[in-house]
């Protein structure tokens, strides 16, 4: 996996793992970040992960995850994609670090898209639990102004 620092990171555990790993540090789960991203967006495949909501901090897919091919990006580090050659792409981080990689920019530019999609998409939600806490909030002034 490619960290933020645009490296690439090994580990014992899949990627799939550890990726799930980060979700549940942040108070979730892969697979119920991937389904709220499915009922928010209707897409179906590559589905990017938001691994933290403060952050908005997301990864996508070039591929399906159980590809062993696939590799996860990191949309928040991810400065440009450029062509690189024929079906190649070299991703520029936001720390000046370069890649190259065997997918499209199309591809990934189309994947970015996405990220971006869903970031205004919660940006501009009425969640219930951003309600509560504006209601929890006109509470404590309502109550400040009655001492």
């Amino acid at each position: 996996m490619l960290s933020s620092s645009g490296q690439w990171q090994h580990s014992d555990q899949s990627v799939n793992r550890f990726i799930d790993d980060l979700c549940v540090q942040c108070g979730s789960t892969a697979d119920g970040r991937r389904e709220a991203f499915r009922r928010l967006t209707g897409y179906r495949q590559k589905v990017p992960v938001l691994i933290s909501e403060r952050r908005q901090y997301l990864m996508f897919p070039t591929l399906s995850p159980d590809n062993p091919e696939c590799v996860w990006l990191s949309y928040s580090d991810i400065l440009d994609i450029v062509p690189a050659g024929d079906a190649e792409s070299e991703v520029l981080f936001i720390n000046g670090t370069r890649i190259s990689i065997p997918f499209s920019t199309r591809m990934l530019r189309k994947q970015m898209k996405r990220c971006d999609e869903y970031l205004q998409i919660l940006d501009g939600s009425d969640c219930p639990a951003d309600r509560a806490e504006d209601q929890k909030e006109l509470l404590r002034k309502l109550l400040s102004q009655e001492e």
